[in-house]
């Protein structure tokens, strides 16, 4: 009788000690995803706009990728335009086999 409490204790710690760990890997995942994901730690710290960066002047006078920064972003002079309605049913595709 006393292998078999024995035994129980042993599975009571094995199983505290898995769950611990399963927190501390969700927390560890969570805080690399926070610092990896592109734009979500940057979100609540929004960057003043006088530290904005001017890119370098460009040989090519041509190049339209760069811009001083002083330019404002404008609404589309037009809504873009419906899609036509599919003359026949549309089926979903699931990828499974």
């Amino acid at each position: 009788m006393e292998a078999r409490e024995s035994g129980t204790r042993l599975l009571r710690r094995v199983t505290t000690w898995i769950a611990v760990g399963s927190v501390a890997a969700v927390g560890l995942f969570g805080a690399i995803g926070w610092a990896t994901i592109p734009g979500a730690a940057k979100t609540a710290q929004a960057a003043p706009a006088s530290t904005a960066t001017t890119p370098a002047a460009s040989s090519d006078s041509s190049d339209a990728s760069t811009s001083s920064g002083d330019e404002t972003v404008q609404p589309p002079a037009q809504a873009p335009a419906q899609a036509p309605a599919a003359s026949q049913p549309a089926h979903a595709v699931s990828g499974a086999s």
